[in-house]
């Protein structure tokens, strides 16, 4: 990928830094309840669950108050700030470098693969791979397209963002290594729901 396109998703992900506040304003009620509840549904009761780019805590407050036991991690240190508000269990965690030494049974990643590179996107799925308890459940959600679209968020004074597309031959060459259980295109968006291969 060039590096000028790298520095340009960098650059995107500077608004969650820069923005948690108007983050929250514009993404807090956007809760994506049948989503969540499929994904609770394919997990043991009280399981353990990771967060991946959690940003303001709106969906593992949820997972939380499920009865799941969940662990928040961001990158944004402001995103943190907002979710420990939430009474939530945060890490600081960059997961495209860093992985926990904690299993889980559940992985929660919603958009964070979109905003990567695909080598980032890749190293992050490794990581998951490692984080995952046997017969552990992926749901992740990708801005559905091919290719990479640059769009300016008037919601954070038209700053140009980059995001990487996921249609379904890319996406189950990303998780070559997962058994793709549900996967479902829904207002642009790619949703999989996905457990590692026996």
């Amino acid at each position: 990928m060039p590096s000028f396109i790298k520095d340009k998703i960098k650059e995107s992900l500077i608004i969650y830094q820069k923005y948690s506040d108007l983050y929250k304003k514009y993404n807090e009620h956007k809760l994506l309840q049948f989503q969540l509840n499929e994904f609770i549904s394919k997990l043991p009761k009280k399981a353990r669950v990771l967060d991946a780019g959690c940003g303001t805590g709106r969906d593992a407050k949820y997972l939380q108050e499920e009865g799941l036991e969940v662990l928040a991690v961001d990158v944004s240190e402001e995103m943190l700030k907002e979710a420990k508000e939430k009474n939530l269990k945060t890490k600081q965690l960059d997961l495209t470098k860093e992985k926990t030494e904690e299993k889980f049974q559940g992985i929660w990643c919603m958009a964070l693969i979109s905003e990567l590179s695909n080598e980032e996107a890749q190293k992050v799925i490794n990581n998951f791979q490692e984080m995952l308890d046997d017969r552990g459940i992926l749901y992740l959600s990708m801005k559905y397209g091919q290719g990479i679209k640059e769009q300016e968020d008037p919601r954070y004074n038209n700053i140009k963002r980059i995001f990487q597309l996921y249609d379904e031959e890319k996406t189950k060459k990303l998780l070559s290594n997962f058994k793709i259980l549900k996967l479902m295109k829904s207002e642009g968006w790619l949703e999989v729901i996905a457990t590692l291969n026996p």
